[in-house]
């Protein structure tokens, strides 16, 4: 459980402190090719306007599409999701209901 909330932490961050010129290139000769695209497609040929409404759809849309796949952050808990604390926990539950039954069995009506 605590590695989900860890990668949802991590995830978070990345998003919200993204920007386009802090990545890593394969390759940094690409890197101004790839600048190019991008002040094509969103900043109708200028670099930094480009850059900014990238950055924007990144913190923003795609934000969204990573929070529709894994669920929402939540503020004011662990936002881990229903099913996985329940099948991260059976065997505790199992174990608790077999020492229940033994007491039961040893002891008979609970007093």
């Amino acid at each position: 459980a605590q590695r989900y909330v860890d990668a949802r932490d991590m995830i978070d961050e990345q998003l919200e402190n993204f920007s386009i010129t802090k990545t890593e290139c394969y390759e940094e000769k690409d890197r101004p090719r790839v600048e190019r695209e991008i002040a094509k497609w969103f900043g109708d040929g200028d670099r930094d306007e480009g850059i900014r409404k990238f950055d924007q759809y990144v913190k923003t849309d795609v934000r969204e599409l990573i929070e529709d796949m894994v669920g929402k952050r939540k503020p004011f808990g662990a936002g881990i999701p229903w099913l996985y604390i329940l099948l991260s926990s059976t065997c505790a539950i199992l174990e608790d209901i077999s020492m229940f039954a033994n007491i039961y069995q040893i002891h008979g009506v609970w007093d």
